[in-house]
């Protein structure tokens, strides 16, 4: 998962994270970024309520069908999220954050976020099946 984490930050240019939803929190599992990364007060570990979490939001509305959220995450910075799928029962989901100045909240910026979402979602047949795909 992480080498599609690490692509989605390379075509973005944006911080990548993945969580889970764990209640009413969403439990952050990855973060992958760059200069924008220590601007994000988020960690792996860090949990955020999920209706403050673009991820969050993105699950909440979404289940069981895909989505996309947009929200802002600190002053000056946007998020896309996304629903990624079911594993064991729990939700998951990932987002990019990045500058308001480069992120957009539209279909052309939310693209890319959809895309590794499905491919996550392939890979680890996130539909029920158990382990990932050879």
């Amino acid at each position: 998962m992480a080498p599609l984490l690490r692509e989605l930050h390379l075509v973005t240019g944006h911080v990548v994270h993945l969580g889970i939803l764990d209640g009413k929190d969403v439990l952050y599992l990855e973060k992958v970024g760059g200069a924008a990364a220590p601007h994000l007060r988020t960690r792996v570990g860090t949990r955020i309520p999920a209706r403050s979490s673009t991820i969050g939001k993105a699950l909440l509305t979404a289940a069981p069908r895909p989505g996309v959220s947009f929200g802002t995450c600190v002053t000056g910075f946007g998020c896309i999220g996304a629903r990624v799928g079911s594993l064991g029962g729990a939700e998951v989901g990932l987002s990019v954050s990045g500058p308001m100045d480069r992120l957009k909240f539209d279909q052309r910026h939310a693209a890319p976020v959809r895309m590794a979402a499905a491919a996550i979602a392939h890979y680890f047949d996130l539909t029920g099946a158990a382990g990932p795909r050879t």
